[in-house]
């Protein structure tokens, strides 16, 4: 049974994607520019330098597919951070 829902888990962790973490940093640097008016474009890269490689490693290998969908279902950032416990 202990292998049964281990391999369960490790399928769960194999339904994230890079992509998906892509898709999520995405969202999360759109839903920030929300109310930016002004050098747009600046304000994105930055902020997409400044999760780098460390966001898509940290989604790959700590969200679950729920917080997942959770966070890619937000509209707002303070609905990003009612994410984390799932």
């Amino acid at each position: 049974m202990l292998l049964v829902t281990a391999a369960a888990c490790a399928d769960d962790r194999d339904d994230i994607t890079r992509r998906d973490c892509e898709r999520l940093r995405d969202h999360v640097v759109g839903l920030r520019l929300e109310r930016v008016t002004a050098d747009r474009e600046q304000h994105k890269a930055a902020l997409v330098a400044s999760l780098g490689d460390g966001f898509i490693d940290a989604c790959l290998t700590s969200i679950t597919p729920t917080g997942l969908r959770c966070r890619l279902d937000a509209r707002a950032t303070d609905a990003l951070a009612a994410c984390r416990d799932q």
